[in-house]
């Protein structure tokens, strides 16, 4: 495996810790709190800014949700360009240990964060 240097899935690992999303949500929520465009309502919880726009005369939100999809997708693409590299420069038994190590790191990122999945499922109803 000298060829290929898997990172997306530790990656994905690091990111999904209960830690790590609070610190992006609140990075977030800095991020997106401008004193020029102050916004109206922030929940904090959700990770939600409501900023009054004035076309629409309405409170739009900008989700921390919207911002934490884009970058996992980004993460699974990443994963993705890894798995069919993979499928290139590794021969068979290197394929079956890699594909174990993915393997893996789902279980222990399923098992190890289970409070960042609750976390998610609640966050998304």
């Amino acid at each position: 495996m000298d060829k290929l240097n898997p990172l997306a899935i530790i990656e994905l690992q690091n990111i999904l810790t209960d830690k790590n999303i609070e610190r992006l949500k609140t990075n977030f929520i800095k991020r997106n709190f401008c004193n020029e465009d102050k916004p109206e309502d922030i929940d904090y919880e959700k990770g939600i800014l409501y900023h009054y726009d004035s076309h629409k005369n309405d409170l739009v939100p900008k989700k921390f949700e919207d911002f934490l999809k884009e970058k996992l997708w980004s993460i699974t693409n990443n994963i993705q360009s890894e798995i069919e590299l993979s499928n290139i420069l590794l021969k068979s038994k290197e394929k079956i240990k890699y594909w174990q190590s993915i393997l893996n790191s789902f279980d222990y990122i399923k098992t190890k964060n289970k409070t960042v999945f609750d976390l998610l499922v609640i966050t998304a109803f």
